[in-house]
């Protein structure tokens, strides 16, 4: 058996959150085994690919540790205590995890309803991959209604590099190998917001350029106290401003999303040739509005 995946799940007082996440990793595995000493879980359908669980709580205050102590059995590796914030709490699992394939999962997130194994078949079929990235589900905490889908491209324009190619990378959607953040170094613990970004772009100037996993992967809750979700602050909106203009001048990735950009337009028309748009469409018309329930594993 092999640990293919490492999650690591960053939580700073999502007591009330947590075991929902960690429940959509343990109900897509087997019991758990022990691998040099430390739990691994074996995937469900593909038991010779394993995945480990790493939590890192910032010190968490509510019912937090409870919660980890009743999955303590899971989990290769966690600790409780005060951080340098989220990406640090991220490079912090890191330096624990085995796996040969890196992902973060927040608190306050679930992974889709078969996804680890539809992963797992994906690295098997595609063997030369470095960065997998998926679709991801958006949904309302209180009426566990889909508010908003995504849906990327189907395929990657393979003479676009660089500063030419455009990101469509969702955060806990996302796999690297091992091998590309040792070569890319860490999660910029600088920033607060934008620390996903800012690495995609690192990645992308680096040469590297995502497998497109044609795959809900990902359930991002809604909820008041969300720090992508809740309400700005002048000082919030001041800082992802500061962090945006950093990032830019940092990995030097100035691609712009915009029609403006003739190598946007480009992108745009072959994710039209591709169906990639056409299956957006169609997903946003018949699944927002509709219950999350079914893309939750059981």
């Amino acid at each position: 058996m092999k640990i293919q995946l490492s999650i690591v799940v960053a939580n700073y007082n999502y007591g009330r959150f947590l075991a929902d996440a960690l429940e959509s990793v343990v109900k897509q595995c087997e019991a758990p085994v022990l691998v040099d000493g430390r739990p691994a879980l074996p995937i469900k359908g593909r038991p010779q690919d394993a995945v480990e669980l790493i939590i890192c709580d910032a010190a968490s205050k509510d019912e937090s540790v409870a919660v980890i102590r009743r999955y303590e059995k899971y989990l290769a590796w966690w600790c409780s205590e005060p951080d340098g914030g989220q990406s640090a709490a991220f490079n912090k699992g890191f330096s624990h995890a085995r796996g040969e394939w890196l992902t973060w999962l927040n608190a306050d997130e679930m992974y889709t309803r078969g996804m680890l194994l539809a992963w797992a078949n994906l690295v098997a079929r595609k063997p030369q991959a470095e960065w997998i990235t998926g679709n991801y589900i958006n949904f309302d905490d209180k009426t566990k209604k889909i508010t908003h889908v995504t849906w990327g491209p189907h395929t990657t324009i393979p003479f676009l590099k660089r500063n030419r190619f455009p990101n469509a990378v969702f955060g806990s959607t996302t796999f690297w190998k091992r091998s590309v953040y040792e070569k890319v170094g860490p999660i910029d613990e600088t920033l607060h917001y934008g620390m996903d970004t800012e690495y995609w772009g690192r990645l992308t100037m680096a040469g590297y350029k995502p497998v497109r996993f044609n795959h809900y992967c990902w359930l991002f809750r809604d909820h008041d106290a969300s720090k992508t979700v809740g309400k700005d602050t002048a000082e919030s909106l001041a800082r992802k401003k500061r962090e945006s203009v950093y990032q830019r001048q940092k990995t030097g990735y100035t691609f712009e999303h915009a029609f403006k950009n003739p190598w946007y337009d480009l992108w745009m028309l072959w994710r039209l040739l591709d169906g990639s748009l056409l299956v957006r469409f169609y997903r946003r018309r018949t699944l927002v509005g509709r219950s999350v329930v079914p893309f939750i594993p059981e």
